[in-house]
């Protein structure tokens, strides 16, 4: 059973506002885990940290020296995995999502 999911966004670092809004998230949920910290000084607060979380969901850049466990499911653009992190991770692409023109914008990952 798959437990976490994590998305690479290493070209897109605000791509969770995104996923927010296609998940119709619940803000106030969001607002509850989001740190006190930048939801007190949102105007004053600098740059906000390069990993987010909400639900059982992770955005960050992949670190492939620490490679997620078994049920998390890799979510990232064309250049997240390549060929040889799919054979060294042991990664079976599973599916991806493709724009209105037919581009792929987002491929996923399991691990075997």
């Amino acid at each position: 059973m798959i437990e976490n999911f994590l998305v690479d966004d290493t070209r897109n670092p605000r791509a969770y506002i995104l996923l927010l809004y296609h998940l119709k998230y619940d803000p106030y949920v969001y607002q509850q885990e989001v740190d006190s910290f930048y939801k007190h000084n949102y105007y004053q607060a600098p740059d906000p940290a390069e990993i987010y979380s909400f639900a059982n969901i992770r955005m960050k850049p992949i670190d492939w020296v620490n490679v997620p466990k078994e049920n998390t499911i890799i979510i990232g653009d064309r250049l997240s995995v390549s060929e040889n992190q799919q054979q060294e991770h042991n990664l079976t692409k599973t599916n991806e999502f493709k724009d209105s023109w037919g581009n792929v914008i987002f491929e996923v990952y399991e691990k075997n």
